[in-house]
């Protein structure tokens, strides 16, 4: 027989699932960043160059968009995949805020971290859609 959670529980993880999926998108960011300069540093290419810091931004921002929406899915307790949408939508959104100034300013790397947020999210929500990432729902 299975225990089922209290109300306040499942209140407390409807609560913490943004800032749970903001801080480990951050962390995803920050490890994807230092795992993808160490091993560029340990084939011998410089972390500095024009195509190492390329693709470390991009993979860092792409890493983050995946790691956002698919904590933030695991983390509610239902309505996992309507919730993996809305977390789509919210960083599209926020994608959308922080490439406006990106253009202005005309900060280039700033740009392709954005683009890259922007492509990241769309795969996820396209994933969720089609069923290649399921999220098992819980008993109520």
């Amino acid at each position: 027989m299975q225990k089922r959670e209290s109300h306040f529980l499942i209140l407390l993880r409807w609560i913490i699932a943004l800032p749970a999926a903001s801080l480990g998108a951050w962390l995803a960011y920050i490890l994807a960043a230092l795992l993808n300069r160490l091993t560029m540093g340990f084939i011998g290419m410089g972390a500095g160059s024009l195509l190492a810091k390329a693709f470390i931004i991009y993979i860092s921002h792409s890493v983050m968009a995946a790691a956002f929406i698919y904590i933030g899915a695991r983390v509610v307790p239902y309505y996992k995949k309507i919730t993996s949408y809305v977390l789509v939508g919210i960083a599209l959104i926020c994608s959308g805020f922080m490439l406006f100034p990106a253009i202005i300013t005309k900060n280039y790397w700033a740009i392709l971290g954005d683009v890259a947020l922007i492509i990241s999210s769309s795969i996820m929500g396209y994933a969720v859609f089609i069923g290649e990432i399921d999220f098992p729902e819980e008993e109520r």
